[in-house]
């Protein structure tokens, strides 16, 4: 999360989120915190979007970003605006420590 944080993807305190729960849990687990973290991110985003009515908009600028990052010589632009919405990422991480908490016990109960 150190390097999402340097790249400016994430803030300081979900990169300190993510070392606290590591701290906790061990290193398999953040693993699969994170990846649960970021699946609930993006369901998020799909809500958030389509809530304030900028689905199709976004998923333009996304495509456009993701072709220009593909054409030799040139470097895409930000995709996003300032009145892009934006998602709280320490709740998807909590939550997907969550479901990364109760995955694990269910399979430590089964072994």
């Amino acid at each position: 999360m150190l390097v999402c944080w340097m790249a400016g993807g994430i803030g300081g305190g979900d990169a300190k989120l993510m070392g606290a729960i590591g701290a906790l849990g061990g290193w398999r687990f953040v693993i699969a915190a994170m990846m649960y973290g970021f699946i609930i991110a993006a369901i998020m985003a799909v809500f958030v979007t389509v809530r304030k009515g900028v689905f199709r908009r976004t998923l333009r600028r996304i495509a456009t970003a993701v072709a220009l990052t593909f054409t030799p010589g040139v470097r895409p632009a930000d995709p996003t605006s300032k009145d892009s919405p934006r998602i709280p990422f320490a709740v998807a991480l909590c939550v997907g420590a969550v479901v990364a908490g109760i995955a694990s016990f269910f399979k430590a109960r089964l072994v």
